[in-house]
């Protein structure tokens, strides 16, 4: 079995830095342009099956995508990014800044997680 992993194209949220989580955000111009450009290139591998996260921007990206391969999208929730709760729609160097502090002395960022809440 092979496994092509795409992810969703370019958002307005994406190109200013914010997070998006679970916010139903939809592609930029330049994020549809991404996918039109991808559908070329995993219609050579024939996948015979197209998941997709339900969040807008992931189908939306799916659906263009579904053009170019002819198999339409099945939403899975499974695949859905992180909900970062209060989070969503803050810059993501705000969240970098904060999980850096929060960190105890001789700590690394990946040890500790912060709180998304």
């Amino acid at each position: 079995m092979q496994v092509i992993l795409v992810r969703h194209g370019e958002t307005e949220y994406n190109a200013q830095g914010r997070l998006q989580g679970y916010a139903p955000v939809p592609l930029s111009t330049r994020g549809r342009q991404q996918a039109m450009l991808v559908g070329p290139r995993v219609q050579p591998l024939r996948p015979t099956v197209l998941y997709s996260s339900d969040i807008q921007r992931a189908h939306e990206t799916a659906t263009i995508l579904s053009q170019h391969v002819g198999l339409p999208v099945q939403p899975c929730p499974g695949l859905r990014e992180w909900n970062i709760g209060n989070w969503i729609d803050r810059m993501a160097e705000e969240r970098r800044h904060v999980w850096w502090h929060r960190c105890r002395p001789g700590q690394t960022s990946t040890q500790k997680q912060p709180s998304w809440g």
